[in-house]
């Protein structure tokens, strides 16, 4: 049986019809696979991650896959370990592996990267099913609607309607059905653009309030990065940049949260000052 992430179909059917024990031998072959099942799973159930869920630059759940094994996610490794469950990402597992691993009767479940918030919220819930931890799935999820929640009271207070740009290498801008454009309701705030790009001329001529750019720590710039670091910015104020950990924007997840509070966080800091009113006593 292959379960499929976004939905979990054939599981949930099977689920209404018989008893199914949750899986205790679980490895993850995907990087956003990792960050959630390290989040709802106990570590004595979890075989092993993927190559990348140690590395800081692209997982942010790193520290919680601190001593548990590492695979890259070939079928002899999946094979090797025999578990109750394989998570894998879209397209990670050609269909001869796949038919591989299901001889071997090991199934699999596929953890895609959501593309709005109420996917993000399916992911997670259906995942936790599959797993047999619904109720640390419920938790997991009330937390990050909880902030998000508190980040919308917050940008309530904000006297201005800020204008976000998110930058990407190169000049390029961020979709308007992406988790990033979904997050700016969440925080008062409404997109600097519509187009896919825009130019230094239009940013010196029409400035944004904030212009949110993704960033990975200690590597060389590259030349997609020069335009963020233009002379004509030198005027500008410091807190209109906000540099954003690649490593929360790998997989569209329950991270998100985290990523509003910061967003918030900076508007907060541009909030333009009271005016003062002397007394007339």
């Amino acid at each position: 049986m292959r379960w499929v992430g976004g939905i979990g179909l054939c599981f949930l059917l099977a689920m209404s019809t018989t008893a199914i024990a949750a899986p205790e031998r679980i490895l993850s072959a995907n990087l956003c696979a990792d960050q959630l099942l390290l989040e709802l799973s106990p570590k004595q159930h979890i075989l092993a991650v993927s190559d990348f869920a140690h590395d800081p630059s692209l997982s942010y759940s790193h520290v919680l896959a601190q001593h548990i094994p590492h695979i890259r996610g070939t079928a002899e490794e999946i094979l090797s370990l025999r578990p109750d469950l394989a998570l894998i990402g879209p397209a990670q597992i050609s269909p001869a592996i796949n038919a591989i691993l299901q001889q071997h009767h090991i199934p699999t479940f596929e953890v895609s990267i959501p593309t709005n918030i109420h996917a993000i919220e399916t992911q997670i819930r259906t995942l936790a099913n599959v797993i047999g931890r619904e109720e640390v799935g419920k938790k997991l999820l009330a937390r990050m609607q909880s902030r998000l929640i508190q980040v919308k009271l917050r940008s309530k207070q904000l006297s201005f309607t800020p204008r976000i740009l998110i930058y990407h290498q190169g000049g390029y801008t961020e979709s308007s059905d992406s988790i990033l454009a979904a997050l700016l309701p969440y925080v008062g705030a409404e997109p600097y653009t519509s187009q896919t790009h825009v130019s230094l001329e239009q940013l010196t001529t029409d400035p944004p309030d904030l212009i949110v750019y993704p960033y990975v720590a200690n590597t060389t710039p590259s030349i997609g990065d020069i335009p963020i670091h233009h002379p004509i910015f030198k005027d500008w104020k410091p807190e209109q940049f906000m540099p954003l950990d690649a490593a929360l924007l790998m997989c569209n997840n329950h991270q998100i949260a985290e990523i509003a509070h910061r967003i918030m966080d900076r508007l907060e800091a541009l909030e333009p000052p009271k005016p003062f009113i002397a007394s007339t006593r």
